[in-house]
């Protein structure tokens, strides 16, 4: 998608610029581009951590509802399990390999699902 460059308007100390907008950013507060990186606090065995997460925030909360488990109690659950250092990464993986491993479920169910009407069918 091609995006069209855009004059601000120039304060009365800054002069004019060309600001071009890029994917994953929006505009914030005096013409500066935010990253759309989320911040959250979370409580892990007492002790409250920051942690940096994109779109993957509504994900982590879908998982931890499904598992009737407090976002809190879902990310102390990933960071005992971890093996890498980074507990934002990890918590990615994590999200990735749920979502992967429910669809290949949903692909083996179907599969099994088809071969039974095949079987019928004969």
């Amino acid at each position: 998608m091609l995006r069209t460059p855009t004059w601000k308007k120039p304060s009365w100390n800054s002069p004019k610029r060309l600001e071009v907008p890029r994917p994953g950013l929006r505009p914030g507060r005096m013409g500066q581009l935010n990253s759309l990186v989320v911040k959250r606090s979370v409580v892990i065995a007492g002790r409250k951590t920051s942690i940096s997460l994109d779109a993957f925030w509504n994900s982590v909360r879908e998982i931890a509802h499904m598992r009737k488990e407090t976002l809190s109690q879902l990310v102390a659950s990933i960071d005992a399990n971890r093996k890498a250092a980074n507990l934002s990464s990890v918590i990615r993986v994590f999200v990735l390999d749920f979502y992967r491993s429910q669809f290949e479920r949903e692909v083996m169910v179907s599969q099994a699902v088809d071969d039974s009407k095949s079987t019928l069918a004969s």
